[in-house]
């Protein structure tokens, strides 16, 4: 039987800089996301130095310029 989990992806968006203490309940939830087999990803704004692209945790951030404030 296939995983069908593993074929599903979330995305999350979120006005917070991600991962910070601010941004807890999308931390919290994009682990349990990925420990639960799933795809995880968070789109936010960027902040400070940060690069447009990461893998945190297991987590895919997306930081584009353009919702730069």
């Amino acid at each position: 039987m296939k995983n069908y989990r593993s074929l599903k992806k979330v995305l999350q968006i979120t006005q917070a800089n991600f991962p910070t203490s601010s941004a807890i309940r999308v931390v919290k939830e994009g682990l349990s996301l990925r420990e639960a087999g799933y795809q995880s990803a968070v789109l936010c704004p960027p902040f400070g130095s940060s690069s447009e692209h990461e893998i945190w945790n297991g987590i895919e951030i997306f930081r584009p310029k353009a919702l730069a404030n």
